[in-house]
């Protein structure tokens, strides 16, 4: 069942207001991303997340990104989001790691840095 689009928030607020929005949990809730048996669905969960997000937030991204230049505060959120998205993912690939999904010589925070490329606002946006 679709209720239409969820609105954009995150834990931290840029701007006067300061008032923090509940995100409306998905049915592919990145919880299940951690307790998923299979890596597969592990991962396929993550991805349907994640465009779910990019397609509400990263038209936004730009618009942030520009704000950051001039704006501490706005680099500050800028930041703490993408240090925030890199721990997230850091879970996922742990998870991934202790399924045995991790190719051979491939480390946890070499996967991080490669699932946080992918899964970025930048990639997403380059591909529409």
């Amino acid at each position: 069942m679709d209720n239409g689009p969820r609105p954009f928030s995150h834990r931290r607020s840029v701007g006067p207001a300061r008032v923090p929005q509940r995100v409306e949990p998905s049915p592919a809730h990145p919880v299940r991303t951690l307790t998923d048996e299979s890596g597969d669905r592990a991962l396929a969960v993550a991805v349907e997340h994640g465009v779910d997000i990019y397609v509400r937030a990263a038209p936004l991204w730009r618009s942030m990104h520009a704000a950051a230049i001039s704006d501490p505060e706005a680099d500050a959120y800028v930041q703490a989001m993408a240090a925030d998205r890199r721990a997230g993912m850091g879970k996922l690939v742990a998870r991934l790691d202790s399924l045995g999904y991790l190719r051979q010589g491939l480390t946890a925070d070499r996967a991080t840095d490669l699932v946080f490329a992918l899964f970025s606002h930048e990639t997403f946006l380059a591909l529409e």
